[in-house]
Formats: C-alpha cells, structure tokens, sequence
C-alpha cells in the first residue's frame, strides 16, 4: 500500500469516528449513561479534532455545517495554515471565528454553500457529511467528472 493510500485511509477513519461521535444515535440517553465522562470526546480534544467549551462538547445535538467543516479541517491538519493565511469565500453568514477556514476549504474546493451567498449554518446532514470527507479523499462532485 502506497503511503498516499495509507494517508487516505488514517483520514477516513478518523473521519468516521468523528461522524459516529456525532451521529443521532449518540444522542440516545441510554448511551449518555454508558458513557458519562465525554471519553471519546476528550480523545478527539487531545487529537487537536473538537475543541468544546466552558460548558463542555455538545454532543447532546449534531454540529453545524460549520462546526463539521472545521473539523474536516483539523482531521486534514490544515487548521494552523488555514487560520494564518487569509482566503476569501463568498459566503456572509459564517461566523467570525470560523472565517479563515471556511475560506480555506472553499479556496481548495472542499467546501461549497448552500447558495452563492449562504454557507448555511444549520445541522450538517450525512448527506453533506459524506460529501465534505469525499472530496476531502479527492473525488470530485462537478460536473462533468462527477466521481459521487
């Protein structure tokens, strides 16, 4: 296996713990009791991945477009040259402290809006999930070369 293959393939399993963490079925109460100290969410702090604050993880409810996109962010080790280097995006509804690395995913063509203005900050979908890690792993979903 080629080290690119070996790169690709530690991305899209950290990619797929981040997406388990965060799937509805974490939200379940029951599996709040079985896990009662946030474990794999303080893995992932430790890994740079999710960050939380003073009021913990909010692992209660699923990430926004945003908060995704910065994830996929920190799973590529993009956010220290991503929050250095200024990139523009289109978008005026991205919050502040997110501006650079959602310019620095629409500059590599990571990340798209929900319209030529909007980023759209609602509940990312597994749907839009799964397209972010997708062309993340290089695929493409233009046209004419639509891999997905």
């Amino acid at each position: 296996m080629t080290i690119i293959k070996k790169k690709k393939c530690s991305i899209l399993a950290a990619i797929i713990a981040v997406v388990l963490i965060f799937s509805p079925i974490m939200q379940i109460p029951a599996l709040a009791a079985i896990h009662p100290n946030d474990t794999e969410a303080k893995a992932l702090k430790n890994l740079g991945i999710i960050l939380g604050d003073e009021s913990g993880f909010a692992l209660d409810r699923n990430p926004t477009r945003v908060e995704a996109s910065v994830i996929l962010l920190r799973l590529l080790g993009k956010e220290s040259i991503a929050s250095t280097t200024p990139y523009e995006h289109p978008f005026d509804d991205v919050p502040d402290w997110a501006d650079s690395y959602i310019g620095y995913l629409y500059h590599f063509g990571l990340t798209k809006g929900i319209s030529e203005t909007q980023f759209g900050n609602s509940t990312v979908t597994a749907n839009q999930m799964m397209t972010f890690i997708l062309r993340a792993l290089g695929y493409s979903d233009s046209e004419p070369a639509t891999d997905f």
